[in-house]
């Protein structure tokens, strides 16, 4: 079919294309370039194409990073908070401790004179805060805080060893002697008093302390060697030498 008159005939390449210079029409009879195959043939050389935008190139791995700078020299640190009391790492717990009979007579009473023990004593109250340090509580007026002497005993070599002094209500202190207790009357507060503090039932409470005196039956059957160390902390070191010596002397040989 014949183009209309006026109309020039469009290249292959579509609207817009531009003939290569020369006068060459890709595959007319001037054109000596060899006839393209496959793909080729498709795209003709020297026509330019609409470029197409190239999609971009995926990210590749980031590059490890290196080594950190070395951490300026950090500020000095601000005066520390000055430290508080020091929490006992095991608390006391209430429980009928009773002194072997050939032992008797050996306690601290018995060793310090009266102006070394009031001191220990004032000494120990003031640290525990004026405050039992077991129920916490205080006693009357007359006598708030009472000190108890602490013993740790090796029933198989036999020694009686101080392990320090503690602050105690009168309560509290009664039920620790509740041999002395039941002598004066005073068995049936202590009881009750021990099984409060530690909420233990009448039954637990008996058990408690028929197994104490069981114990002390056993320990009364020989001496006990008194090991002092637990003093050290409270008195000068010559005095403390000269009550362990005098601690090492039978209670009833002693002048």
């Amino acid at each position: 079919m014949r183009e209309p008159s006026g109309s020039v005939p469009e290249p292959d390449g579509g609207p817009g294309s531009v003939p290569e210079p020369g006068g060459r029409e890709p595959g007319g009879v001037l054109d000596s370039r060899p006839e393209r195959r496959g793909l080729n043939r498709l795209v003709r050389t020297g026509w330019r194409r609409a470029s197409r935008p190239q999609p971009a190139a995926p990210a590749g791995p980031a590059a490890p990073a290196g080594p950190a700078a070395p951490a300026g020299p950090a500020a000095p640190a601000g005066p520390a908070a000055p430290a508080g009391p020091v929490a006992r790492v095991t608390p006391l717990r209430l429980r009928v401790e009773l002194v072997p009979k050939t032992s008797w007579y050996g306690d601290l009473r018995e060793l310090l004179d009266e102006e070394t023990w009031e001191r220990i004593s004032s000494e120990v109250a003031e640290r525990a805060g004026g405050r039992c340090e077991i129920c916490a509580g205080r006693g009357p007026r007359h006598r708030p805080i009472e000190c108890h002497e602490l013993w740790r005993y090796d029933d198989r070599v036999r020694v009686q060893a101080l392990e320090r002094v503690v602050a105690l209500c009168p309560d509290c202190h009664t039920v620790q002697h509740m041999g002395f207790a039941n002598l004066h009357g005073g068995g049936t507060q202590a009881r009750a008093h021990l099984a409060r503090i530690n909420g233990w039932s009448l039954a637990r409470t008996d058990a408690h302390i028929a197994e104490a005196f069981r114990l002390w039956a056993q320990r009364n059957q020989g001496p006990w060697i008194l090991d002092m160390e637990g003093l050290r902390p409270y008195l000068p070191a010559a005095e403390y030498a000269r009550v362990a010596r005098r601690a090492a002397i039978p209670p009833r040989s002693r002048p």
